[in-house]
């Protein structure tokens, strides 16, 4: 078999261009014997009134489904809450709610929730539901009221899970925060399960999982303690914090949010992610000898800075190498130019005999890129920052990214990523993808791009 014609090389190119039903299933009887609030988002009756510009009504679509997930019905919906001016709104029972939502010291909380993310912004801390906290929103208790609270913080590449409480000494009445994030991150597409486990006034307590799977984290301020937590009259919203801005407020969708009072054991939670994959998208079988095959997907991406779940081909074409800097012009029944669907996503795909040894490879482009090999992921750059004024600082060219005395810098508007790839000799399944424009607040950004390689260095050379 022939391989890919990817070693030739190209002068400053540096490198070689190479080519629930409502309620889920798997819910369990114990779980609602701690039950203090959920909801399902399936058109009935909801704790807590919906509030802002956008109406519940016209928020509600396609949740988690079978048989892509098992746990749900082929027709269950979520809700969707567009990044601003969307909340649910529940109050403390002392203010008039119907349910005690406090939680003192000795008690123990777990928070889940399905979410599908649409969009977040690199450093963001997007609230998926909080109590206290909302000064002259709530019930003017001041700002240094976190009761609890469940975030999603961006990274670029997804969202990290977090929990965030204030506690107060009992003797001194001073208040603190207290605030951690998770190691592992909520991936940017398709929907994912997660949830957080806390017993206020433990150290060492808290637990979280994403996907069914713990994870590890950071108390990057305040530290764990065995301080009480505030727990006062303030409300608990769901969606948005407490500036009610884009910075605070959750883009994307949302479903069967529960909270316990009670620490739902370890193996439950790890048993509530059930997701069926599809079928993988491109196959060995379905790429030609010695080119590289091409798949434009225009049909199932959202609207939004994020992978799409399962987009649908709707062209195809060959190229020689893994180096891209155009599309093939596309065009109607008629002859005339037409635009492509903005955010699109673009995937190319090869058989590449890659020799025995310890060779670097790099990924680059425009927009959010990532490298498979065999199946397994093995770099990935970002989503494009929100910016577009660009902007930049002269300086940063001093951290550009240099593996040679040849080697073409990054141009100003790309992202990239290195690593050494070991191999054992012999052909590599190698598939490329990458997210073409974006979203930009309301606008969007040039549908371009760029200049989107994956070269290999091999071991010994610095070209």
């Amino acid at each position: 078999m022939n391989s890919l014609p990817w070693i030739s090389r190209v002068r400053r190119a540096g490198l070689i261009a190479a080519a629930g039903l409502a309620l889920p299933l798997f819910l369990s009887a114990a779980d609602d014997e701690g039950l203090v609030l959920r909801w399902q988002f399936d058109g009935g009756k909801e704790p807590g009134e919906w509030q802002g510009k956008a109406k519940l009504s016209e928020t509600e679509e396609a949740g988690p489904r079978a048989p892509r997930y098992p746990g749900f019905t082929e027709t269950n919906r979520a809700a969707f809450f567009p990044g601003q001016d969307a909340w649910i709104l529940v109050k403390d029972q002392e203010k008039g709610g119907t349910t005690d939502v406090r939680f003192r010291k000795g008690d123990s909380i777990t928070i889940e929730a399905w979410v599908k993310v649409k969009s977040i912004g690199k450093g963001h801390a997007a609230y998926l539901v909080g109590k206290g906290r909302h000064g002259e929103r709530g019930q003017n208790l001041g700002e240094m009221n976190q009761n609890y609270a469940v975030r999603l913080q961006g990274t670029g590449s997804g969202a990290q899970l977090g929990f965030l409480f204030t506690s107060e000494d009992p003797a001194m009445k001073k208040r603190d925060w207290h605030r951690w994030w998770s190691t592992a991150e909520v991936p940017s597409a398709g929907w994912h399960h997660v949830a957080v486990v806390y017993t206020f006034g433990q150290k060492g307590s808290l637990r979280a999982y994403i996907d069914g799977k713990a994870t590890e984290g950071k108390w990057d301020m305040g530290g764990d303690t065995d301080l009480p937590p505030v727990a006062d009259a303030d409300d608990l919203v769901i969606g948005t914090g407490y500036t009610r801005t884009t910075g605070t407020s959750f883009s994307g969708w949302m479903d069967d949010l529960a909270i316990y009072r009670h620490a739902v054991a370890p193996e439950v939670l790890m048993a509530r992610y059930v997701h069926t994959p599809p079928p993988p998208p491109v196959t060995p079988d379905m790429v030609p000898a010695g080119e590289v095959l091409v798949q434009i997907s225009e049909k199932g991406v959202p609207e939004a800075n994020s992978w799409p779940e399962d987009p649908e081909v709707t062209e195809t074409y060959r190229e020689q190498a893994f180096g891209f800097f155009e599309e093939p012009q596309k065009y109607v029944s008629t002859g005339v130019r037409d635009d492509r669907a903005n955010p699109h996503l673009f995937r190319a795909a090869a058989k590449v005999t890659i020799p025995e040894g310890k060779h670097r490879l790099l990924l680059r482009g425009r927009g959010a890129a990532r490298l498979y090999i065999d199946g397994k992921k093995v770099l990935e750059t970002p989503f494009r920052p929100g910016d577009t004024g660009g902007h930049g600082l002269v300086s940063s060219q001093d951290e550009y990214l240099d593996l040679g005395p040849d080697f073409r810098f990054v141009p100003p508007g790309n992202r990239e990523t290195w690593m050494e790839y070991p191999s054992t000799g012999g052909e590599h399944f190698v598939v490329l993808e990458t997210m073409i424009g974006g979203i930009s607040g309301k606008s969007k950004m040039r549908p371009e791009l760029g200049e989107t390689v994956v070269a290999i260095s091999p071991e010994g050379q610095e070209s």
